[in-house]
């Protein structure tokens, strides 16, 4: 099974940004190997052989991105990972990947944000580290919602988020539906997807406005539901993860 989670993800990293990409695995060799998308099975295999995510990068492009699946015994989702260093010049390509990817691989959690202040400062928070910190640099982080971390509760509200059925399960179909302030769209998979009305920079550049957005969403949703959500730490509501070996 998780040879068939990571040549889907293959797949459609291919399908969503193009064949035109640099791949290599693990973190430290530099990205030098071509044919990413022109062979699949040959990639599969040598992938096959790491435990480590792909990575990639889109040649001559600011779009690059990780891929990375459960391994040996332990159970986690595969997931598809993507940067952009220009988001609005591939606003587009980056919203429809986010629904494609989600409803291909029936996606129970996937997330489109530019971190802000609050997030750099919640996001870091003991038993939540959803905000991983590349370097000492401002903004050099990225945000890392894990299974893990997903199971001690959704971290936060982001600019356009997709809930898969265990969440729209769980919270209520009806009730995200009704998000406010949002375009809320539901995929065929049965998730739902839901984006701020303001623009895709406000975390950063209107924080304020974000956050009181954010704010009425988890009130809307209800604070059980999110990480530190509730005064007691066993009352966060998460949904029952069905994992497929």
């Amino acid at each position: 099974m998780v040879r068939e989670e990571r040549l889907a993800c293959l797949r459609l990293v291919c399908r969503c940004f193009g064949d035109d990409a640099l791949y290599k695995f693990g973190s430290v060799e530099p990205l030098r190997n071509r044919g990413f998308c022109e062979n699949h099975e040959a990639v599969i295999r040598e992938w096959d052989q790491w435990d480590h995510s792909l990575y990639w990068k889109r040649d001559k492009s600011s779009l690059s991105g990780s891929l990375y699946s459960a391994f040996r015994s332990y159970f986690q989702h595969s997931g598809v990972d993507v940067f952009a260093l220009d988001v609005l010049k591939d606003l587009a390509l980056l919203e429809a990947a986010l629904e494609t990817i989600s409803t291909d691989v029936w996606a129970d959690y996937a997330v489109l944000h530019v971190l802000g202040p609050m997030d750099l400062e919640r996001g870091n928070h003991a038993g939540s580290g959803v905000v991983s910190f590349l370097s000492a640099k401002e903004w050099d982080a990225i945000l890392y919602p894990t299974s893990e971390r997903l199971l001690a509760g959704l971290p936060d509200v982001y600019w356009s988020q997709v809930f898969g059925v265990p969440y729209v399960e769980l919270i209520g179909r009806q009730r995200i539906m009704s998000c406010p302030d949002a375009d809320v769209r539901e995929l065929p998979y049965g998730g739902i997807r839901v984006k701020s009305r303001l623009s895709i920079l406000s975390a950063r550049k209107e924080p304020e406005a974000f956050e009181n957005w954010r704010e009425a969403v988890k009130i809307h949703f209800g604070r059980e539901f999110f990480f530190g959500g509730d005064s007691s730490e066993n009352a966060v509501r998460t949904p029952n993860f069905c994992w497929r070996e």
